[in-house]
């Protein structure tokens, strides 16, 4: 396993995650929401406010159930850091609502699919959702992302060559964002994290949820609470 750690991960059983562990999760992600949001903010043309609104664990066959075949996938791989990855998913509907100016000219059979200009846009989202992400973690575990977009739903079988060990059962987490910018109608994002990719991060969950809890004073959980005030 020393020699060869790439070919020992086909054989990691993962345990399943603790409710402690989703905590942890929602609350590195929350600060990854947070931080894209600041990013964002620079932008007056792209400016949205990123809120995670639910963790959950499904199976990979489940997630991508979820997500028609014209979504927007990204895998932001962890490079030679780690092995493995996740995925962001964004629905066709919500990349469009993202990145299309209103009152854009669009010709009429291009009206209700994405432009290679608007993938462009939506890939340059993602690379800014990268940057938080990475920065993020790297307080806790340091990751060197790859990263590559995808204007449709690989299959199963696609996900074999591109994310190792990941097959119809593989335990993945499922987490959601909320993503509201000005005059636009709320949209949702999704970050797809295979489990046995989480194993080697599990000592990280740990020292987040410590980290959590000695900071969990009053002023901080009333800001928590005025944060997803508007979650339904």
């Amino acid at each position: 396993m020393t020699n060869n750690p790439l070919q020992s991960l086909r054989f990691v059983k993962s345990r399943p995650l603790t409710g402690d562990d989703l905590k942890a999760l929602y609350y590195i992600h929350d600060k990854v929401a947070q931080t894209l949001t600041e990013i964002l903010s620079a932008e007056p043309t792209s400016a949205a406010t990123w809120q995670v609104i639910s963790v959950e664990q499904q199976s990979f066959q489940q997630v991508l159930r979820k997500y028609p075949r014209d979504s927007v996938w990204s895998l932001l791989g962890f490079g030679e850091s780690l092995v493995g990855g996740v995925a962001l998913v964004i629905e066709k509907e919500s990349v469009i609502s993202m990145v299309r100016q209103a009152g854009a000219e669009i010709a009429p059979e291009s009206e209700n699919e994405i432009t290679e200009f608007e993938l462009g846009q939506i890939d340059n989202r993602i690379q800014q959702f990268s940057e938080a992400f990475s920065t993020v973690w790297g307080e806790h575990h340091p990751l060197s992302l790859q990263l590559a977009t995808f204007p449709n739903t690989p299959t199963i079988d696609e996900f074999r060559n591109l994310l190792m060990g990941i097959n119809p059962d593989t335990p993945s987490v499922l987490l959601t964002f909320q993503v509201t910018m000005i005059a636009r109608e709320v949209q949702k994002a999704a970050l797809v994290f295979p489990q046995p990719y989480l194993a080697p991060l599990y000592h990280a969950l740990q020292s987040v949820l410590e980290g959590t809890n000695e900071e969990a004073d009053f002023e901080q959980v009333q800001e928590r609470i005025s944060m997803v005030d508007d979650v339904t």
